[in-house]
């Protein structure tokens, strides 16, 4: 009991006396040098900052590799014009294995998958018919540079140009900019190329792929910076 009575003491005391203490600014004394060279920036995970704030590429799932929905366009894609439209029958999407760009993942050996384009003749007068994908943020004036790569099947391979457009992200929008890209006969992968230069500043665009010829193909690896 005594040692314990001596403890509550010398803690009593110990509480019971001031301190004090102080800092001392010393401006120009200089512990270490700050390299002109070196450079900062805060980034953190929240609004894709990190996966997609440091990369150009603007299109999300490019390889089409996402589960798809009943109309076979994965979840990153939608119809165009929409599913309310009564000219879905004229386009119908397949995500397929069999051919890819390409055929497997490097870094894992994983099939890839493309993305199977069927347009049939139109029943209605509404030509406009694809897919797009919206989010895409653009800025007037500045010219944005794209590419697809695309394969026709031997048999039944699609006839006609492919339109690609920056839009307005509702119903009957306005569009901001478009592309006619011509597609040649051939069975083997090949890369077209378009450029885009939008009218008006949209942060919620979309980018709009329109299929007013007929026949298949095979799309995969789309790209827009």
């Amino acid at each position: 009991m005594s040692k314990f009575r001596w403890v509550l003491i010398a803690a009593s005391v110990a509480i019971g006396t001031a301190q004090t203490a102080s800092i001392r600014v010393d401006p120009k004394r200089v512990e270490n040098q700050i390299s002109p060279r070196m450079y900062s920036a805060f980034v953190e995970m929240m609004g894709e900052d990190v996966k997609w704030g440091l990369t150009a590429e603007m299109v999300h799932d490019r390889s089409f590799e996402e589960a798809p929905d009943y109309l076979g366009l994965p979840a990153r894609w939608k119809l165009e014009p929409d599913e309310r439209n009564d000219n879905v029958g004229a386009i119908k999407f397949s995500p397929v294995s069999e051919e890819a760009y390409p055929k497997s993942t490097q870094a894992t050996g994983l099939a890839e998958h493309s993305l199977q384009v069927t347009a049939t003749r139109q029943d209605i007068s509404d030509i406009r018919r694809g897919f797009s994908q919206g989010q895409i943020s653009v800025s007037a004036g500045r010219r944005y540079d794209g590419y697809a790569w695309i394969k026709l099947p031997s048999k039944d391979g699609y006839a006609g140009d492919i339109t690609v457009a920056l839009e307005e992200d509702n119903s009957d929008g306005e569009t901001y900019a478009q592309a006619t890209v011509p597609i040649s006969a051939g069975a083997e992968w090949k890369q077209y190329h378009f450029s885009l230069t939008p009218t008006k500043t949209d942060r919620f665009a979309k980018l709009s792929f329109l299929f007013p010829g007929t026949g298949k193909l095979y799309m995969d690896e789309v790209s827009l910076e």
